[in-house]
């Protein structure tokens, strides 16, 4: 269980239900990850963290650097893993 924010995280104003940003903080924070992804991904950088981006097989820069692409494919197992872990449960308790 979360405890519910009071104000927002960037300013004094309540949040929006749910979240930790008022919708005009929220509105201005996406609008600048946008700008600094599409600045990343044009200089070759990982958009997550600015490293230098993994190349594939063309030479081509991807989006994501080793580092980060590795941890990205763990969670994926991890999700799908717990999907699984998940969906088996749903059988037992149905038998």
């Amino acid at each position: 269980m979360t405890r519910e924010r009071l104000s927002c995280k960037n300013c004094s104003k309540p949040p929006a239900p749910g979240k930790v940003r008022c919708e005009e903080c929220a509105e201005l924070h996406n609008l600048t990850e946008a700008k600094r992804r599409a600045e990343r991904r044009a200089a070759g950088l990982c958009v997550v963290c600015g490293a230098p981006a993994a190349l594939d097989d063309d030479g081509e820069p991807q989006s994501l650097c080793p580092a980060d692409r590795e941890t990205y494919a763990y969670r994926r197992e991890q999700r799908k893993q717990r999907a699984k872990r998940k969906r088996t449960r749903g059988k037992e308790t149905r038998a």
